[in-house]
């Protein structure tokens, strides 16, 4: 799940929330802005949902249209500090590369949701390179998860 603090800044259709508990993303898709002049302020009309942990998608909430609320960039910004957005969509045979939290990079192969094999050592003094886990686990590891782009540079894939 792509989370991260938006520090302020959200346009129309922003989805503005925070995780909770169960892993899930609640939230407002931030519908337009508009300005009431009778108190001289903009506020955003909202509409409420969540995204479940590993969907990759946000609904509204369960009353079929989704609650409609009125929020002020103050509501935002004290109570719905992180944005979402949609995780990339992976093939069989993706090779997707991503960050440790030591800077060591980690290269992988995606096979499936569930099935994700780690080529290359997971931290810097690890002795296996080789191991497999899910997306899950590592989307939570690792940061700045991409698809390793082929070229046709002459760079061999044991040069990357």
């Amino acid at each position: 799940m792509a989370t991260e603090k938006h520090n302020g800044s959200f346009t129309n259709n922003s989805i503005v929330g925070c995780v909770g508990l169960s892993g899930s993303f609640y939230g407002y898709k931030l519908l337009k802005q508009a300005y009431v002049g009778e108190v001289d302020i903009y506020v955003w009309v909202g509409q409420y949902g969540r995204v479940d942990r590993g969907t990759n998608v946000w609904a509204p909430d369960s009353q079929g249209e989704g609650a409609i609320q009125v929020l002020t960039d103050k509501d935002i910004k004290d109570s719905y500090n992180m944005s979402w957005t949609p995780d990339p969509e992976y093939k069989k045979g993706d090779i997707l590369t991503g960050e440790g939290t030591d800077g060591t990079r980690v290269v992988l192969l995606y096979i499936s949701e569930t099935r994700v094999e780690r080529l290359t050592p997971f931290k810097k003094d690890a002795y296996s390179s080789t191991g497999h886990g899910t997306l899950a686990f590592y989307q939570d590891e690792l940061k700045n998860i991409q698809v390793l782009k082929a070229s046709l540079d002459g760079a061999k894939f044991s040069e990357v």
